[in-house]
């Protein structure tokens, strides 16, 4: 089976960029009107702090929003997982069983002596996730040597 590999990101931050764009339409709009009507100096240093902070919490967003991006990739000798906790392995011959939370958002890999490797997704309903877990669940069948035998497969 070849390499599969899944980049799984998480929902954008909705609220924080609609903040980002309030705070930065209220700061530059305050910056112009203090600027045209000659007022002090201390509300045109303030209105330029305001549209800052807009423009650091959109890209403070975009960056959180990379950062919790996960990259699962398949082979048929093993897994690795690629997120912000840090690179995980390991072989399909070490793992005993993966189980998926009810809410969907987090899916644990243990292996045999019961050490968990976690995966904590942001955006559960993300179909790419089922995707990733049949392929996982075909190639444990795969290292084990299970076959479709008396499923028409």
């Amino acid at each position: 089976m070849p390499e599969s590999r899944y980049v799984l990101k998480p929902r954008p931050p909705i609220r924080a960029f609609l903040m980002a764009a309030g705070v930065s339409i209220v700061g530059a709009m305050l910056l112009v009107l203090s600027l045209a009507n000659e007022w002090s100096a201390v509300v045109g240093v303030l209105s330029g702090f305001l549209l800052a902070l807009g423009v650091v919490v959109a890209v403070l967003a975009l960056v959180m929003m990379r950062a919790l991006a996960v990259t699962v990739t398949l082979t048929s000798e093993g897994y690795a997982i690629e997120g912000s906790s840090g690179p995980q392995r390991g072989r399909w011959s070490e793992v005993g069983r993966v189980s998926r939370s009810s809410d969907g958002s987090i899916v644990n890999i243990y292996d045999h002596e019961g050490t968990r490797r976690r995966l904590a997704f942001a955006n559960p309903a993300d179909p790419q996730i089922d995707d990733l877990l049949a392929d996982v669940a075909q190639r444990l069948d795969d290292s084990r040597g299970y076959t479709g035998y008396g499923t028409g497969l």
